[in-house]
């Protein structure tokens, strides 16, 4: 291991933890919505950007930190 890759290990764990709070946000943001027949667009917003912050932060889990 070399001398740097823990520093750089423990900044890439605090981007991921952050990733992963504004993931939660999303989360309960569409947990709020709920399932339903037809949505408003910002609804539909809310749902798009949960989607794209669960993709980001799954490729940084795999990508960056396994």
């Amino acid at each position: 291991m070399k001398k740097d890759e823990p520093e750089l290990f423990a900044k890439e764990l605090k981007l991921l933890d952050e990733a992963v709070k504004i993931l939660a946000y999303s989360y309960e943001a569409c947990r709020e919505i709920g399932i339903k027949e037809s949505y408003e667009l910002e609804e539909l917003d809310k749902f798009e950007a949960l989607t794209s912050r669960f993709a980001r932060t799954s490729d940084m889990l795999i990508q960056r930190i396994f």
